[in-house]
Parts: structure tokens; sequence; C-alpha cells
């Protein structure tokens, strides 16, 4: 956070799909929400990096998870 680096959409989708093949569901959920959270990034969310964090969880079988996120998909 301190860094000022800036992620990008691609980059985000990549670090979100490296960590769903390593089984690490929770840490792309919290990369996820870590990085929307911030002031910089809160009006550029991208519904591909919600799809493929619904992918991630679908995959790692976490069906009230990937609800959450979906309904936050629909709030945005």
């Amino acid at each position: 956070k301190h860094s000022g680096l800036q992620y990008t959409e691609e980059q985000m989708l990549r670090l979100v799909q490296g960590l769903g093949e390593k089984g690490q569901w929770r840490h792309a959920l919290s990369v996820v929400h870590w990085v929307y959270t911030s002031k910089e990034h809160r009006r550029s969310k991208s519904r591909f990096v919600y799809t493929k964090l619904l992918a991630v969880l679908g995959k790692a079988r976490r069906p009230h998870e990937a609800l959450q996120v979906f309904n936050l998909m629909r709030g945005d």
C-alpha cells in the first residue's frame, strides 16, 4: 500500500488466477477486497476480476462466499 503501486485489471486477473490455481481462495478474496476498498481503486472495479474470483470460489466449492461476491457485483 505504501509503495504506491498501481494495479491494472490485467495484473489483478493474473494475481487472482495464480492464487486460485494454488488453492488460496481466501487470499484471492482478501486481495480483491483490499484493492477495491482503497480510495484509488474504488471507482475502477472490474467485473472481469469479480468473475475470475467467482470462478476461483466455484472451483474451491465455496458457494456462500461466491454468493457474497455476486451480490457485491450487483451492488456495484
